[in-house]
């Protein structure tokens, strides 16, 4: 009986790490990460559960954190000062977009507001359902949500900024010596170190921001010289991957079809804003396309860190975008909603799309 619970888990893991080698093979961008993500949410779809804990994804962060801190250098923060009032703006915007679509999303997806807005508003997955759980929201149908926007927004902007020729993925890495693979216990000790104090002092995303800023702050500072061996980083995309797809179970589905197609639909059109938005900024001159789409965009800040590594973009510039969005709606959710009902904007929009306020735990009828 043992043997049959264990083969159950490392068939899952083996049927993603294959997937994830044939989209490597295959040079597809974030092979590591889409890979595993389709293998993991087929066999979670087909009805099995899945062992994918929430130390693997937070294991994935840590490491895509470190990675990418081993690249930062002192001149990154000063282009960091000069996008600040961007970042808040984009930020803004990105909230008051989502706002505005939760009340469509509520009405043509069968569920109440509230849980319609923790679901549309751009924050971390597992954040956003623990923020509607306490505000009284419907967890499930926003857990859902979350999965779908940053599975869509994984697979669809890396092709997109790909076909615009905005980037080089064809350029070498710096392979990994011996010394390096030793170094990485230390480094990955240093990550963790950084991520637990991110966490006592309640920063957002603390396994992947804090792990970034302590390896940075060594690195940086000559503490450190090392280069991350591919393998580990692949590691880590496969650990966010994995458990992205399984999210997507089919019992969730099921109960939620309607909810889901209207969140997809709703995603896209979010995404096709800000990345109007991104375009606009970029006639500045002073960035490129491709980092402000990623720096923009309504996914994730693990797994854009990831999409700008591998397309060798400014990712802590990224990062940082991501960060203060992340900060607002993760700190400020439950305040945003309430501020925006009190001013009538959902009553608004909801006379627009002929909707009436829904109220309550309620999920799709």
């Amino acid at each position: 009986m043992r043997a049959k619970q264990f083969l159950k888990p490392a068939f899952a893991y083996l049927f993603a790490f294959c997937l994830g080698l044939g989209a490597h093979f295959a040079d597809l961008p974030l092979a590591w990460v889409l890979g595993p993500m389709a293998g993991s949410a087929t066999i979670s779809l087909l009805g099995h559960t899945l062992f994918a804990p929430q130390n693997l994804r937070r294991g994935g962060q840590l490491i895509v954190g470190a990675t990418i801190g081993l690249n930062v250098t002192s001149s990154v923060f000063a282009v960091i000062a000069v996008w600040l009032p961007w970042m808040f703006a984009t930020a803004a915007i990105a909230i008051l977009l989502s706002a505005a679509l939760s009340v469509p999303l509520a009405r043509y997806g069968r569920i109440d507001d509230k849980t319609a807005y923790f679901a549309m508003v751009p924050g971390g997955m597992s954040e956003m359902a623990n923020l509607a759980i306490k505000s009284g929201a419907k967890a499930e149908p926003v857990a859902i949500a979350h999965a779908l926007r940053v599975a869509m927004v994984v697979t669809i902007f890396p092709l997109l900024i790909i076909g615009f020729g905005d980037v080089d993925i064809g350029s070498t890495v710096k392979p990994a010596s011996l010394s390096d693979y030793a170094f990485v216990p230390v480094l990955l000790a240093i990550a963790t170190a950084g991520a637990i104090l991110a966490g006592l002092v309640r920063f957002n995303n603390p396994w992947i921001i804090g792990s970034l800023i302590a390896v940075a702050s060594v690195s940086s500072s000559g503490l450190v010289s090392a280069v991350m061996p591919q393998t580990v980083f692949w590691a880590g995309q496969f650990l966010i991957g994995f458990t992205i797809g399984s999210r997507f179970t089919r019992s969730a589905i099921a109960k939620l079809p309607r909810m889901a197609m209207v969140s997809v639909a709703l995603t896209v059109f979010s995404g096709a804003v800000m990345f109007l938005v991104a375009f606009a900024l970029s006639s500045l001159g002073e960035i490129d396309l491709a980092t402000i789409v990623l720096a923009t965009t309504i996914g994730g800040a693990p797994e854009m860190a990831i999409t700008a590594q591998i397309l060798k973009l400014n990712v802590t510039l990224v990062i940082a975008f991501h960060l203060i969005r992340a900060t607002i709606v993760n700190g400020f959710a439950g305040h945003i909603w309430a501020g925006l009902n009190r001013i009538g904007f959902f009553a608004v929009i909801g006379r627009l799309v002929g909707h009436t306020a829904v109220s309550g735990r309620g999920g799709e009828v």
